[in-house]
């Protein structure tokens, strides 16, 4: 029961988040009419401009629905992720009413966005495995930022034509419990990307600014007259936009719902 609440609670707060400003126009609106109508004393002028004023709003929300610059996946039932693609196992677990990713080495992106450059991208999960990996900026299944949290740390990672390329590793200052359910929420403005995980009392466990780098140095293996070499070249990176996701692959196994992603 505080479960179905907790959801009922999100989606109407998402609701008055989008549309604050038509829901002010018709109070307003209608403040109005109740006082013309107490100086005009017409109920049928009354009458007929609450009808107006409801129908004007409610086509106000309904194109304004249909611009589609935020996108919200409660992933508490099957079917909702066939917006995503990927490759691996994203599949409804039953008994936690919620989403698992695994087996994806890829991982799974939301092709709405990724034409989307600054955005603010929020979920709830629960790592059950070893890590939970969330993906920005994908321009494709080849080439993304994916950050992976794990129990005391956070790994960024940076995939460049398929190949995954590690950055800085960043430890937590106290550990997760790999049996809650905690929010994260991933603001990407330019070439930042700001990483903040809390519990479900609102109690901020980690809040840092990552950069994506303009270029990064790459290893590559060859071998040389019988003699394995590693050379290393620059390769730029331009993840300037791309579509959100998630990534997990092995043995890592996460919960996840309550999928929100909005422009900024």
């Amino acid at each position: 029961m505080t479960l179905i609440l907790h959801k009922m609670f999100y989606k109407v707060q998402i609701f008055f988040k989008k549309y604050w400003s038509e829901l002010l126009a018709f109070i307003a609106a209608v403040f109005l009419t109740v006082v013309a109508f107490l100086f005009l004393f017409s109920p049928y002028n009354f009458i007929i401009s609450v009808i107006i004023i409801i129908c004007s709003t409610f086509f106000q929300i309904y194109f304004k629905s249909k611009e589609k610059n935020f996108y919200y996946y409660s992933f508490d039932r099957p079917g909702q992720e066939q917006d995503w693609i990927g490759r691996g196992i994203l599949r409804f677990v039953k008994t936690d009413k919620c989403f698992e990713i695994t087996e994806s080495d890829v991982g799974f992106i939301l092709p709405k966005t990724l034409n989307w450059d600054d955005y603010c991208y929020k979920l709830e999960f629960k790592i059950t495995n070893t890590s939970l990996g969330f993906i920005v900026r994908a321009v494709n299944l080849s080439n993304s930022v994916m950050f992976q949290i794990m129990e005391d740390k956070i790994k960024p990672h940076i995939r460049i034509n398929g190949n995954w390329v590690w950055m800085d590793v960043e430890k937590f200052n106290q550990k997760l419990n790999l049996d809650n359910w905690y929010k994260l929420e991933a603001a990407c403005e330019k070439r930042q990307v700001r990483i903040r995980i809390s519990d479900n009392k609102g109690e901020t466990l980690f809040d840092r600014h990552k950069p994506i780098p303009l270029d990064l140095k790459v290893n590559i293996p060859q071998d040389l007259e019988g003699k394995k070499i590693e050379t290393q070249y620059i390769q730029n990176i331009d993840l300037d936009f791309g579509a959100i996701g998630v990534r997990n692959f092995g043995n890592e196994r996460a919960l996840i719902r309550n999928i929100f992603v909005e422009k900024l």
